[in-house]
């Protein structure tokens, strides 16, 4: 028995995690740095608008990210998605799966690499 008639064909992909905190840059919720120099060879951030914050601001804003958090506005809701530079896309709200599907397309249409 033959589950797919039309086989699927996956590509992976990776985002562009600096543009998109550019982008977003007063919507940081989270930031994954890592660094090539010093002590702390990789470092996560938490909060809210972290890239605005006076102390640790800079790091979210100097430092090559592996991942990335937003608030993004979507259908009148605030969304919060964790995107990595690998390809993982994580939506923390109920979503429809038309919703992600819209979500994942303007991604990767907008910050794919």
């Amino acid at each position: 028995m033959e589950i797919l008639k039309n086989p699927i064909t996956l590509i992976p992909i990776s985002f562009d995690v600096e543009r998109i905190a550019q982008y977003f840059r007063d919507k940081i919720w989270t930031g994954t740095i890592k660094r090539n120099d010093g002590n702390v060879k990789t470092a996560s951030l938490w909060g809210e608008q972290i890239a605005n914050d006076v102390d640790f601001g800079r790091y979210i804003e100097d430092y090559p990210k592996r991942s990335i958090g937003i608030i993004y506005e979507f259908g009148g809701r605030r969304l919060k998605i964790r995107i990595t530079e690998r390809g993982f896309f994580q939506i923390f709200n109920r979503i429809t799966v038309s919703e992600f599907v819209e979500i994942v397309r303007y991604f990767i249409q907008n910050f794919a690499r």
